[in-house]
Order: C-alpha cells, then structure tokens, then sequence
C-alpha cells in the first residue's frame, strides 16, 4: 500500500457497520472469498511492542513467509529500526495509541490526538509503513465515527472468529493467546484453525509476551512455532496475512466489478474496478474463469505488467486463476500454447559484496521464456520466499536487500503457461559483509 500520513474523510468510501456495496460480476468469473481461494483467513497480531516479538515471532514469519501485524504503543519504542525493518519485510505496523489510554469515555479530541499522533510516528520512522488499521488498549473501543476517519479497521478481544463480511469494521474479534487467555497450547491453536476453516471465516489471534520478555500473558515460543508449523502445513486451505491487508482484501472483494469489454481468439480485455478509495484499497483480489474452449493455457497482465497466474483444475475444468487490483488498469488474458516444462537455469552463482549479493546465470532458449523468479532464504534448503517483485528478464539479479549472515538462493524458469515452479535451479549461497534492510 502506499504511504499516507493520515486517511481523510475514510467515512466517505467506509460506514462504520457494513459498507454499500456495488458489485457486479461477469459470467464465467469468480471472486475468492479469501486470497487464493483459500478456505479461511488467519491474521496474527502483536501488541505492546514486547521485545521477543523483535527476537522470535519475526523470525519465525520469515521462515515460513508469513507475514503478521504489530500493533505498536509509540511512546514505547525506544528504537524504530527493527521495527522498520519488519514492515519493509511486509509485515504490519499498526496503532495501539500514543499511550495506552482507555479510549472509552476519553474526549474526542484527545482520542484523535492518540489516533493522528501514534499514526504519524509509525508512517514517519518507516518507509515502508502505511498505518491503517487501530488496536483498542484494554479491549476497549473509542467513537467510532473518530475511528473511521484514520483507520480502515480496529480490533477488540471479544474471543470469536470473524464472518466473511464482519458487520462492523471497528469491532474486528480476536483471541487472547498465552497464559491469560484461551489460546494456550498446540490443541487450543488447532481447535481454532479447525473451526475457522469450517466456517471459511477469518481468525484474528493476539499475541503479547513471548517466554521471559516481561509482556502480558505470555505464550511460549515452541507453542508458536507449533502452531506457524501447522499453518504450514497446511497452506492450501489458510490464507495467513496481515490485519489490514485481510480487511482491505474483505471491502475490495464485496465491492468489485468484473466485465469484459474485448474478447477475441487469442485475448480477452477485462474491466475490473471498485468505488472504494484507491489511494488506500489498493490490495489484489483473486479471480478466476475457465478456460476457453481451445486455450491449452493463459498468461494475465495489468497494465501491460505480468501479474501472479496460475492455471488450477477444479472438478475436471481448468481454470485461469489470477490477482489484480480492482482500479489498477487494463487487465488482459492471452491465450498460450501447452509449453514443455522448461528446462532448469544452470550455472547460478552468487557473490557477496557490500551489504548485496550479486547473482548471474545462464541463460534460457525456451521460446516462450517470459523471465525468472528469485528466490532466498536464511536457511539452506528450506523457507525459501520470492524477493523480485516483478519477472527478471535478464540472467541477472543483485539483491540489495540482504541481512547479516549467509544467504541461500535458487532460481524459477517462468513460461507463458503460468507455471513458475517447475524448473529450478541448483542453490547457491553468499555471506556478504554487512546487511541491508528486509525484502
């Protein structure tokens, strides 16, 4: 999302219950009520900025790519670069106030002092922040017509899960985890993700101390990492993301458009749009058709850029599936011959230099090459997370955005069919001598 320094008149595009919807969408097309046609949605958040939040949970969302929500208290932090880090590696940086105060019965100036002030020291101390979304101290709310003219979201500890469509945006539900609350163990974890995942939901879990750092109800970090491992596992039916992108995904997914406007043998021309505000809604939601009669295959643009496709098969109909955002130009599928699996890159390398890693390889001959992914991780082997943000057309890449230690990468063939996971390279590895910030 981009940087703002405060959400005027949010009111306009969000009432504080439900939102007015206008939606219409276009046969054979499809909406995922969750990112990727996932089941359900998981959101972790974090409150009181506990220092082991820093030290393990960020970590441990790293190596499994999950990204969480820390809703920061601003006057507690004493030092802004781990956390700008955290939100340049995607995860959130969200308001839990200046100070901590009860908002219910405080003045509205002073609650707008605590939602405009904690705002702008978070969008101020990262650059890659953009502060949307609001965490009541004690599980108390404030006005909420105050609310909405800051943030797009709050959340309160009311210990429930949350509908597809939650009636009211600022009473997001949540479940205290660790010592005091219900969330406890391994089997307390799973019992919510089964349930969410029955009722195609969304689970907001909250998260204070963490083993021995002082904060409020802590929960041991081999529990935590339990529970990152079951997600894991099962990633094909939980969407894990952050609270503001899950309710933007919510409000852009109830509101969104689909028309073609063009279609022709070899490409179809659609018109996806929202009303929503697009200086802030600005998160792609997933869609979906069959394939045309005749089409082995299909590669997605936006704007003239290759978007994230993929074809999927569903009761024996293959299926173009893809992300866009609602109001971010035209989005085209052309039609692609069945390629053969492309042949893997071979010869990467990578050299270590001044806080980058500087990688090369041979090139590909595959016809339809339309570029290659990259991939890093920390760990050898393992927890692997693409860092291009968009295709590498070159059989280059310096990564700039290195941490401290060894770096282990490998490389992904990308073709016309969609297809980016079948043809990797071999892994390659760099220490270089000092970090840069986050991907």
């Amino acid at each position: 999302m981009r940087k703002i320094s405060m959400i005027l008149l949010v009111a306009a595009f969000l009432a504080v219950g439900n939102v007015g919807y206008s939606r219409t969408i276009a046969a054979p097309y499809e909406v995922g009520t969750w990112q990727g046609f996932k089941t359900a949605a998981v959101t972790w958040t974090h409150d009181d900025d506990c220092s082991n939040q820093l030290a393990i949970a960020i970590p441990l969302y790293n190596q499994y790519g999950m990204k969480a929500t820390f809703f920061l208290v601003t006057d507690w932090v004493t030092n802004w670069t781990p956390w700008a880090t955290a939100a340049c590696q995607g995860h959130e940086l969200a308001s839990h106030t200046v100070s901590h105060s009860r908002l219910g019965g405080m003045s509205i100036p002073n609650q707008i002092l605590e939602y405009s002030n904690s705002q702008t020291a978070i969008n101020t101390n990262s650059s890659c922040s953009d502060c949307l979304t609001i965490a009541y101290p004690n599980c108390g709310n404030g006005d909420y017509a105050t609310l909405a003219q800051y943030f797009v979201a709050g959340r309160n500890c009311s210990g429930a899960n949350n509908t597809t469509t939650p009636g009211n945006f600022f009473e997001i539900n949540s479940y205290i985890c660790g010592s005091r609350g219900s969330v406890k163990t391994l089997t307390d974890f799973t019992t919510r993700f089964i349930s969410v995942q029955t009722a195609g939901g969304w689970l907001v879990l909250l998260i204070h101390g963490i083993d021995s750092d002082g904060g409020y109800s802590p929960l041991p970090s081999t529990v935590l990492t339990q529970a990152v491992q079951y997600l894991d596992t099962n990633k094909n039916n939980f969407w894990v993301a952050t609270f503001a992108n899950v309710a933007c995904y919510i409000k852009e997914r109830d509101d969104v458009s689909v028309a073609e406007t063009s279609v022709t043998s070899t490409d179809i021309t659609l018109s996806v749009t929202d009303t929503l505000d697009n200086t802030i809604y600005t998160y792609p939601v997933t869609l979906r058709r069959p394939l045309p009669a005749g089409w082995a295959s299909a590669a997605v643009t936006q704007n003239g850029h290759s978007v994230d496709s993929s074809i999927v098969t569903i009761n024996s109909v293959n299926y173009v599936m893809f992300n866009v955002v609602p109001d971010g130009g035209i989005v085209v599928l052309t039609k692609t011959g069945q390629s053969s699996s492309p042949a893997a890159p071979t010869g990467l390398t990578a050299v270590a230099g001044n806080g980058t890693v500087s990688l090369d390889w041979n090139n590909n001959s595959e016809s339809d090459l339309t570029g290659y992914n990259v991939y890093r991780s920390i760990t050898s082997g393992s927890g692997y997370l693409k860092i291009n943000s968009s295709l590498v057309s070159a059989s280059a890449y310096t990564d700039s955005t290195v941490t401290n230690g060894t770096t282990y990468y490998y490389v992904v063939t990308a073709v016309n069919t969609g297809n980016y996971e079948s043809a990797y390279s071999g892994q390659a590895s760099a220490t270089p001598s000092s970090g840069g910030g986050g991907p």
